[in-house]
Order: structure tokens, then sequence, then C-alpha cells
């Protein structure tokens, strides 16, 4: 039972390790596509080499989902520090849920 727990717990904390999290970093670019109206492509300002195995489109550093409030509220606050070149935090899920080529953004801080 506890190497159980153990693996367990070593497969929910793999998840977030494996997540992209980036200090200090600026946007260099976003784009809308209409092929996929519903995603926000992020590259950052920064030499990027570690990948997920999932992550094989490299022009983009993440995948924003723009479908619902939430990702329209992180939408507005990557433009306006893309406009203002305000430096933030950028983190990802771990996984690349959204789009199957490249991580999708979990969060910012600012």
């Amino acid at each position: 039972m506890q190497k159980i727990v153990i693996f367990i717990t070593l497969l929910c904390v793999s998840g977030s390790v494996l997540a992209s999290d980036f200090e200090n970093a600026e946007i260099k670019r976003l784009m809308l596509y209409r092929d996929f109206p519903d995603l926000v492509f992020i590259d950052l300002e920064l030499e990027r080499t570690d990948f997920l195995s999932c992550h094989t489109n490299r022009n983009w550093d993440f995948i924003l989902d723009i479908s619902d409030d939430f990702g329209k509220a992180i939408y507005s606050a990557l433009l306006s520090m893309r406009l203002s070149g305000q430096h933030g935090k950028f983190t990802g899920t771990g996984n690349c849920s959204r789009y199957s080529y490249a991580e999708t953004l979990k969060r910012i801080t600012m």
C-alpha cells in the first residue's frame, strides 16, 4: 500500500515538474489564426532549449485558450504586457492538451 501511495505521489509531482516556467520573460509576438479561432499563439523573447516531447512546433512557446472568460482575461493582460514591454512569469500546464504541437499556458504573473 505504501508503494502505491508513493507511486501516485510521484506521478502527481512529475506533471508539475515538467511544466515550463519562465521568470522575467517578455512577449516577442502574439498570433491569432483563423484555423484556430479560440487560440492565441505566444512567442517569448528567450532562447528555449527544453521542450515537452509533445511540443514540436518550436515557433511558439505557449498556446492560450481564449474560448472562455478566463482565457480572454489572460489575453487582455498579454496585450497590455506586449504593448508596455512589461516582463512577467509564464507557467505552462506541462501538456499540449489544447493544441497538440505546443504547451498550453496555465498562468501568468505580472
